[in-house]
């Protein structure tokens, strides 16, 4: 489904100024449903088309929702793709989009205490990122109550598998991969750069993995695969690039629209 320029229009002239407003710096698709614009910052120069709402990808989908009691704030480029839903709960509430960060298919976002994500970042489809449990549980042998709620800061560069969950208070190291369908509920932080978490909940499996965004590399990658059988590939280490960054990100790092 392409752009709503009624939407849009709505949208920019509810959240911006004038000046900004007429640089349509977000873009609304269709199928988007807007029930409060709340406040909207960008931490960027200004461009057009920089942060996308409910673009379509690869999956039929529910429409997408956007209700902004709080505020959402922006580094950069963001692309919120279609069928996902962003409720931030409160006036208080914050989510922090680090710059060229996108958001999969059918994902949802309840946002109570805040919530970051990292440069970079890829949340796969269908994920569920919640800083707000909403009950209380006691421990009806010690008494214990919990806090329900807790911010969640998710790292640079992470790449969050398909039908994840991440709960509050999680936090997440930079370069960090999680698999598809995995839980976590807790601080990571003091993890490896390159960690690999697997499971519910969570547990670091390794270290030392990240994804190619580099197009190049990718696309070297796809044509080398496709004239072999071999299931695997050895990279030489370049002793100016030991930990892969070139190969990794390049030079000009990751176009997500």
């Amino acid at each position: 489904m392409g752009i709503s320029y009624h939407k849009t229009l709505l949208f920019n002239f509810s959240a911006f100024n004038i000046s900004t407003a007429l640089k349509f710096p977000v873009w609304i698709y269709q199928g988007t449903k807007v029930e409060h614009t709340g406040i909207i910052k960008i931490n960027a120069p200004i461009s057009n088309g920089m942060i996308r709402i409910g673009k379509r990808q690869f999956f039929r989908q529910t429409p997408t929702c956007i209700i902004n009691i709080g505020t959402m704030e922006f580094d950069g480029n963001c692309t919120i793709l279609g069928g996902t839903t962003i409720h931030v709960l409160g006036e208080k509430s914050n989510i922090h989009f680090g710059k060229e960060v996108m958001i999969g298919e059918n994902s949802k976002m309840l946002i109570g205490p805040k919530v970051e994500i990292g440069d970079y970042t890829r949340i796969a489809f269908g994920c569920l990122i919640m800083s707000a449990d909403f009950h209380y549980i006691i421990n009806t042998t010690t008494g214990l109550v919990s806090r329900s709620l807790a911010p969640i800061k998710i790292g640079k560069y992470n790449w969050i598998g398909n039908n994840s969950v991440i709960k509050k208070g999680t936090i997440t190291p930079d370069y960090c991969i999680v698999s598809n369908g995995s839980m976590l509920t807790k601080d990571y932080s003091d993890q490896p750069l390159y960690s690999l978490i697997i499971g519910t909940p969570g547990k670091v499996k390794g270290s030392g993995y990240r994804r190619v965004y580099n197009d190049q590399s990718d696309k070297e990658l796809n044509n080398y695969f496709d004239g072999t059988n071999n299931i695997h590939k050895i990279i030489p280490k370049r002793p100016e690039d030991p930990n892969y960054d070139w190969f990794c990100n390049g030079d000009i790092h990751v176009h997500i629209h």
